[in-house]
């Protein structure tokens, strides 16, 4: 509250004070009057009752008897030509106020106001008398009366409103005193804690001093405000480009703090889980459970995992030594990271050493068996021999093609750079057709074609593979006398390759780039060859390229194979 604000409300107050001791001066002086207005009316009907024109001596003897000790005069009053003569008096003043009976015929039965034979006002009220109109009733009353009731009003009231006025202004410079001490105090404190000298408080009951501090120390807070606040955003930048979660949790159960991911993975906006109980976030009981054990044991839980909208999420929940308010209990902190690629890989990869092994080992046996027989001359015919050993060198062969599609596999999981250059599709889609022509002609297989050059940047053997691989399964897997059809249309970035062959059974589909997932699984006929990672292949170079592969199939009639290309 400033000194200036203090005077104007003391002013305002003590004028407020004034008026209202004005209006109650008015009004009690109009009730006042009022007061001897009725009175004199009152005293006139009294008297008219009282008194009989047609027998004045006996009555207006009683009328004067009857108001003797009233304080109001009554007189009645005869009039004989143009002169009036007082024949009784409530006050026996007959002689003496003689000059006080002239009536004016217009005020009769009106107020009137007039001096009296002594100096004073005296107020009149004057009727005619009903039985005999020469006589009258005259009601006076002294005006002193009202106007003391005024005067003593006035003198008193104003003493009242000038001991009322100081012992307000005295109020209100004790309340100032009162409020500006804890505001100089906490100026003071602020001086402290913003590093100021809190001398510079000359007058502790100067405002202007104290606006001019608290301007010193506000400039002084919004600097350090504004460095903490930069110091929040960076700390806030930092951990919302965290790829994991984080989620902080108060010692009374409420989510306090959440990452950009942690919101992202729980699908909500951070102001409408904030302050919230933690188990909105009920995306796995066990998850909830471990919170709330290490809320109550206080000790960190070890690691563990879980699964969320098919993804697999390894969660950290480590215990605080502090609250985040007074008189609460600590907290937790929980980390969630997404862990769905390494636990995945895990498993392709022992998957994949399980299904090489097994894949290596059955031409790795035949090959073992058939070299023994013919080392132990189990076999002596030299046609038998060259037979066996014919088979062992096509096993070995069968090992050859699977190591190779192996490595293929790993050099394209692998995120070693590779050699870029401009490659014709078209070009490598004829050179493929040319070294298939005996397969096709052996199968008397009908090529249709609708393709012209097509560039892209891309390394050439993974095009050579990606391409070649589903060229080959078209001749491999088809009927004889079948078609086989190829488009390749640069104005759509498509390339699409049909073919008339025993198809693939639908609910074999999803499964048909697996590794080792073998296409004699899902045919009619089971002694094609193959290694089973042909598709793989072709799905790793379209993952990696950016491009998007889609396959159809009717089981019986034949497969459809379409690749959007991203130039």
């Amino acid at each position: 509250m400033s000194s200036k604000r203090n005077l104007i409300e003391t002013i305002i107050f003590c004028f407020v004070w004034i008026a209202l001791f004005i209006v109650s001066f008015v009004a009690i002086y109009i009730s006042g009057n009022e007061h001897t207005t009725n009175d004199l009316k009152s005293s006139i009907k009294i008297a008219q009752y009282i008194f009989n024109g047609n027998n004045p001596e006996e009555t207006g003897q009683e009328v004067a008897d009857a108001f003797v000790d009233s304080g109001v005069r009554i007189s009645i009053i005869q009039k004989s030509s143009d002169d009036y003569s007082i024949l009784y008096d409530s006050k026996d003043l007959l002689a003496s106020d003689n000059s006080a009976i002239e009536l004016d015929s217009d005020n009769l039965g009106k107020i009137v106001t007039r001096k009296s034979t002594y100096g004073y006002n005296m107020i009149y009220l004057a009727v005619r008398d009903q039985e005999n109109p020469q006589y009258y009733i005259r009601a006076a009353i002294n005006e002193s009366q009202a106007v003391l009731i005024a005067r003593n009003f006035l003198i008193y009231g104003s003493v009242v409103v000038v001991i009322l006025t100081i012992f307000f202004i005295l109020y209100r410079y004790h309340n100032y005193q009162k409020r500006i001490k804890p505001l100089t105090d906490q100026v003071q404190r602020l001086m402290f804690l913003s590093k100021l000298d809190p001398a510079t408080i000359v007058d502790v009951n100067d405002l202007n001093i104290l606006a001019k501090s608290i301007d010193l120390v506000s400039s002084s807070l919004d600097e350090k405000i504004s460095d903490l606040e930069t110091e929040k955003k960076k700390l806030r930048m930092i951990l919302d480009s965290m790829p994991i979660g984080l989620v902080a949790i108060s010692g009374e159960e409420k989510i306090t703090f959440v990452n950009r991911y942690a919101s992202k993975l729980f699908n909500y906006d951070e102001q409408n889980i904030l302050n919230k109980d933690y188990h909105v976030l009920f995306i796995d009981q066990g998850y909830s459970d471990k919170i709330q054990r290490a809320l109550e044991i206080k000790r960190d839980i070890s690691p563990f995992t879980f699964t969320y909208h098919g993804r697999i999420y390894q969660v950290t929940i480590v215990s605080l030594p502090y609250s985040w308010s007074p008189n609460t209990p600590s907290g937790v902190i929980s980390f969630l990271s997404d862990v769905t690629e390494e636990k995945t890989l895990d498993k392709t990869k022992a998957d994949f050493f399980a299904n090489a092994s097994h894949e290596l080992k059955t031409p790795l046996t035949s090959v073992i068996g058939y070299l023994e027989l013919v080392e132990n001359d189990f076999i002596s015919d030299p046609k038998e021999q060259k037979t066996a050993i014919q088979k062992a060198i096509q096993e070995a062969k069968k090992m050859r093609e699977l190591l190779a599609d192996m490595l293929t596999i790993n050099q394209l999981e692998n995120v070693d750079k590779k050699p870029v250059e401009n490659v014709d599709i078209e070009e490598i889609i004829e050179n493929y057709l040319d070294i298939l022509a005996p397969k096709i002609q052996e199968k008397k297989l009908t090529v249709h074609k609708s393709i012209s050059s097509y560039i892209i940047s891309a390394n050439r053997l993974d095009m050579e593979k990606l391409f070649g691989n589903l060229i080959d399964n078209a001749v491999k897997y088809n009927k004889d006398n079948g078609e086989i059809t190829i488009v390749l249309d640069e104005t759509k970035h498509i390339f699409k390759i049909s073919d008339t062959g025993i198809g693939i059974r639908q609910e074999q589909l999803p499964h048909i780039f697996e590794r080792f997932y073998r296409v004699d699984n899902s045919r009619i006929k089971s002694n094609i060859e193959g290694t089973g990672l042909g598709l793989a292949i072709v799905k790793h170079i379209c993952h990696s390229y950016g491009f998007k592969i889609e396959v159809s199939s009717t089981f019986g009639q034949g497969t459809s194979f379409t690749i959007i290309l991203n130039k």
